[in-house]
């Protein structure tokens, strides 16, 4: 067998870094943070307590990895928009993509909402968090400025307190939660069919 190349042990570090982290988010949106020991998260990894400390310095930076990446594709999530050129296929993609995460990424859609009740016992993330609020709602402030809203700034507030809802009651309700009909009924109020 020959020796691995620097990217194939490139590859196979991100990689057991991921199955860490898929871990760490399982059980912290099953148990909590607080209720989560880096000794479970090991066994549902199936590593050593050492790899994990490689990766991680302790656990709450487990935590900070998995709320950046959740930064990070939100991220993704108004870069994706900006190729768009019209305001309402913009607002409807977004609305999609957040319907989609909260139905097909549950865990993790999950976790950030325990968080986010909670991100005030963790002073950098609590940081992070209100950094990315404050950079993001003027951005969607200014999509419903485009598409002519009275009031965009309020009705943009209103926009995430109902996605934040709707993500909550998915939580509590799943399947019981008719996600389509408040789907549909969110394009038909911002007229986007």
């Amino acid at each position: 067998m020959s020796p691995r190349t620097k990217k194939q042990l490139a590859d196979h570090r991100e990689s057991r870094r991921e199955e860490i982290l898929n871990a760490a988010l399982e059980l912290f949106a099953k148990n909590g943070y607080h209720n989560t020991s880096v000794e479970q998260i090991r066994k549902k990894a199936g590593v050593s307590k050492g790899l994990i400390y490689n990766y991680f310095k302790e656990k709450k930076d487990l935590m900070k990895a998995i709320v950046m990446g959740s930064m990070e594709q939100a991220g993704q999530f108004f870069e994706t928009m900006e190729e768009l050129t019209n305001p309402r296929e913009k607002l409807k993609l977004l609305i999609d993509l957040s319907f989609d995460y909260i139905t097909k990424q549950f865990e993790h859609s999950k976790l950030m909402v325990g968080l986010s009740l909670q991100v005030d016992q963790f002073d950098e993330l609590d940081q992070i968090v209100h950094g990315k609020y404050a950079g993001t709602m003027p951005l969607l402030e200014n999509l419903l400025k485009e598409i002519g809203f009275p009031n965009p700034k309020e009705e943009a507030y209103l926009l995430a307190a109902l996605m934040d809802g709707i993500g909550i009651q998915y939580i509590v309700l799943k399947d019981d939660l008719p996600v389509e009909t408040l789907r549909n009924y969110l394009y038909q109020k911002y007229s986007l069919i």
